[in-house]
């Protein structure tokens, strides 16, 4: 499945997998509800390319080039990112704002002109930076742990 403008909104109940969302004049994929986002493509939306509002779940996605906000944005709480990564974007995820009680797993960013990682106040994740001596240095023993590089 791929959709292009006007169609980026998914509400509570979604299931939205193996999908491709590219050139969106909005989010790529906003998911305004409880649902989830699995194994899909994100790429050159004018918003976020994937964002989840509340109680959703991301696994196993591929966010690129968002030029201006996030590759990844987990918006009000209570949210999930699992095994994503987000590249070329202006944020690899954000979970700042009114975002709070959100939970990051084994996710990677790279080249994101802002951070990588922007976790905000009570959310939960732990990064560890590759190039600040992660790979020769000692890597946490954590099988949770997010890359960032």
């Amino acid at each position: 499945m791929c959709w292009k403008a006007g169609s980026d909104n998914f509400y509570g109940g979604s299931a939205i997998m193996t999908s491709v969302a590219a050139g969106n004049g909005n989010n790529g994929v906003d998911l305004r509800g409880p649902g989830q986002v699995i194994s899909c493509l994100s790429m050159s939306n004018v918003d976020h390319g994937i964002r989840l509002n509340t109680n959703a779940t991301a696994i196993a996605n591929l966010s690129v080039i968002q030029p201006t906000k996030g590759a990844f944005r987990l918006g009000e709480g209570g949210n999930r990112a699992e095994r994503n990564h987000g590249f070329g974007s202006g944020w690899g995820f954000d979970l700042t704002g009114a975002s709070a009680d959100n939970i990051m797993l084994q996710n990677s960013a790279l080249g994101n002109t802002t951070l990588d990682y922007d976790l905000g106040g009570g959310n939960h994740g732990h990064v560890t930076n590759l190039l600040l001596g992660g790979v020769s240095g000692t890597l946490p023993n954590a099988p949770w742990v997010n890359f960032d590089f």
